[in-house]
């Protein structure tokens, strides 16, 4: 098992875990990649995504911080598009590259 992250506890008063390999974890990885900026990890300083503050997010940006920062994904598909709310929404399908187990 897998630590959740961010750290909490289950209903049961258990630490939150989730199964590697699955496509929650993937869904985790995915999002930790995405929500770190380049230098914020001392260990892996190439580790995130750029903030796009300032100009356009572009989907390419996305899929090649994934690839680098998370090669056991496999990126089937990155959406960038504008919220009702005028933010903008960013939408990551990935599953795992190949078996895990190999």
């Amino acid at each position: 098992m897998t630590l959740a992250h961010p750290f909490r506890l289950t209903t049961a008063g258990t630490a939150a875990t989730l199964t590697p390999g699955s496509p929650e974890h993937a869904a985790q990885l995915a999002g930790h990649v995405v929500s770190t900026q380049p230098g914020q990890r001392g260990l892996a300083p190439a580790f995130g995504l750029p903030d796009p503050a300032g100009g356009p997010l572009d989907p390419s940006q996305v899929s090649a911080a994934l690839a680098l920062c998370a090669p056991d994904l496999d990126i089937i598909d990155v959406t960038v598009a504008p919220t009702p709310d005028g933010h903008v929404g960013v939408t990551i399908t990935v599953d795992w590259a190949g078996d895990l187990d190999a």
